[in-house]
């Protein structure tokens, strides 16, 4: 049985009892004892094949989060093939103290660590009965039976590190793993509910209290909406919330008021993580057959200077696009010298030119029907496209 078989029947072995677990937990104070199946893979330099072995241990349930444990391990190993001959057997006692994270769940963690004496023997050699100290790491989980907090089962994982210096090894090291059982005994119980003495004929019932008026439910986060009908319970303070308690996304990009770099983003325009849109539509105007921009455009284009400023991570291409009037090369010229005229009035008020491209992409990119006034004019545009995103 390979460990990755061993560990998995653990797991399982855990989950299948914790399915029909409706109670876990010892009374406090209880005992135990644990007899369980031990498989140890010993360290490499004692030429040993790993085995299994027993582990019997009795205990006492300290209180919710701490138990203690004596407990004895046995282990026998065929050598190696490299080793020697002769066959080992360890036997390890250990006085072990266990840390417990939820004793009232139906599965319950814990970690374990120990000290003990280990014993060494090997057939046919001179280390026998050989008794050294040793120490132990390692962690598990419990998991109640049935409906009973009386029997538990149990896996647990770790390191053994014995120190056979009486055999000349000096430190080692090895892997167990162990699945076993808990039966509890003893312990106190909770006390059962006292039953109420019915009242005598003679004796006039007392009046009943009025009950206390029930708290003002709270408000955690201090939003001004209550507890029980926050959705949003952990909002930071001093923020603008709707009625559920969520913070504010006043033009519905998905960013919240508090991070929206650019809080006026149309309806249904993609955007990056502070709000701002990956494009970006200007109406830059020129005068026929020119690529000079008339100053009534220059208020738009400082619109998109100023979000450059505000968002330096951002890098983009500047897209002039044309009607279909005129030869395809002649728009496809007049088209990049329109973007380049819109970089260099960008770039003129201080933005680094490495951010942008400018591309003329001529009559191929039509957003409207070339064949109205009114399509060849929304073709006629300039658009800056987002190529990075703020981070």
């Amino acid at each position: 049985m390979t460990i990755r078989t061993l560990l998995t029947a653990v797991i399982a072995t855990g989950l299948f009892a914790a399915a029909g677990a409706t109670q876990a937990g010892p009374d406090p104070d209880s005992y135990f004892v644990s007899p369980g199946v031990l498989w140890l893979d010993p360290d490499n330099d004692l030429h040993a094949d790993d085995d299994f072995g027993f582990r019997l241990g009795i205990g006492k349930v300290l209180n919710p989060k701490w138990d203690l444990e004596l407990a004895y391990n046995e282990t026998k190993h065929s050598a190696g093939v490299a080793g020697p001959t002769g066959d080992w057997k360890f036997g390890f006692t250990e006085l072990d103290i266990k840390r417990v994270f939820a004793r009232d769940k139906r599965i319950n963690p814990y970690i374990a660590t120990g000290i003990g004496m280990v014993t060494a023997d090997q057939t046919g050699t001179a280390y026998n009965n050989s008794r050294d100290p040793g120490f132990k790491l390692g962690v598990g989980f419990m998991a109640g039976a049935a409906s009973s907090a009386r029997l538990q089962f149990l896996g647990e994982v770790g390191m053994r590190l014995d120190d056979l210096s009486d055999s000349s090894y000096g430190s080692l090291t090895g892997v167990y793993v162990l699945l076993g059982l808990r039966s509890y005994f003893g312990g106190a119980p909770a006390a059962a509910p006292v039953a109420a003495v019915a009242p005598t004929a003679a004796a006039a019932p007392a009046p009943a209290a009025a009950p206390p008026p029930p708290p003002p439910p709270a408000d955690s986060d201090g939003d001004g909406v209550v507890d029980p009908a926050d959705r949003c319970p952990n909002t930071p303070a001093g923020a603008r919330v709707d009625a559920s308690g969520c913070e504010l996304d006043g033009d519905r990009d998905g960013v919240i008021d508090r991070l929206d770099r650019c809080p006026n983003t149309p309806a249904g325009d993609k955007v990056d993580a502070v709000g701002c849109g990956l494009t970006i539509a200007l109406q830059v105007n020129f005068d026929n057959n020119s690529a000079t921009i008339k100053p009534e455009s220059y208020g738009e284009l400082d619109n998109l200077v100023e979000f450059l400023k505000a968002v330096p991570s951002a890098r983009g291409t500047l897209e002039g696009h044309t009607d279909s009037v005129g030869s395809d090369a002649y728009n496809r010229n007049l088209s990049q010298r329109r973007a380049d005229s819109v970089k260099a009035y960008v770039t003129g008020k201080g933005i680094d030119a490495a951010r942008i491209e400018a591309r003329g992409f001529g009559e191929a990119q039509p957003v409207a029907d070339n064949a109205t006034a009114e399509g060849r004019a929304q073709n006629r545009r300039v658009q800056f496209t987002r190529t990075s995103l703020q981070q």
